[in-house]
């Protein structure tokens, strides 16, 4: 067997719109105001992954915010159209499901 595909790893500290898949690590304590936000993309292909982490451990001090730009994001049961992540340390995956219109956050 092959081995796997490396991950893609992005690292960003400003307001902005997620394009690709990939590792997001979002550094909340150089963005202008510590907490920012972000888009996710607006026409997502199913299956498409996006992961977020809190690389310095500060996202209880600084929050981070991604908008589902327009699409719903389901977590345990509980659907919305945006996720705070104010955890320390925090790790997130968000998976697109056409078939249910929403991001699945695990």
């Amino acid at each position: 067997p092959g081995a796997a595909a490396a991950a893609t790893y992005i690292n960003f500290s400003a307001n902005g719109t997620i394009l690709g898949g990939g590792v997001y690590a979002a550094d909340t304590t150089t963005a202008s105001g510590g907490a920012f936000a972000v888009l996710l993309p607006t026409v997502p292909s199913h299956g498409q992954s996006l992961e977020f982490q809190d690389p310095l451990l500060v996202w209880h001090i600084n929050a981070f915010t991604v908008n589902g730009n327009g699409k719903t994001i389901t977590c345990l049961g509980s659907v919305d159209t945006t996720v705070v992540a104010n955890t320390r340390g925090l790790f997130f995956k968000l998976q697109w499901s056409a078939a249910d219109n929403t991001w699945r956050m695990s």
